[in-house]
């Protein structure tokens, strides 16, 4: 597959799969965990909770810990779908979000 743009794999909200739930859905159900811990301010303490509100906090919880399946990768540049993708013989990220 030729990646010429960072929405070649980018998660779809349109795309359905044969369950009926979108990319982005699957994601969801499939890698995030159910109850991750999560925190806006890790001084006010960090606790866990259900994935619905858990997604709104500042930090949260990629991996459990029995289990490493995920590397989060924080890029805070305007282009950072670009240098993710840009150049990376035989290597390329699962998903970019």
């Amino acid at each position: 597959m030729t990646i010429t743009s960072p929405q070649d794999v980018a998660l779809s909200d349109t795309t359905e799969g044969a369950d009926g739930a979108t990319d982005r859905e699957w994601w969801g159900r499939t890698w995030l965990p159910r109850r991750p811990l999560a925190a806006d301010d890790f001084l006010s303490g960090v606790y866990r909770m259900a994935r619905g509100p858990a997604l709104r906090r500042r930090y949260v919880e990629a991996n459990p810990q029995a289990l490493s399946n995920l590397l989060v990768v924080d890029v805070d540049h305007s282009d950072a779908a670009l240098r993710l993708l840009w150049d990376r013989d035989g290597w390329r990220p699962n998903v970019v979000v």
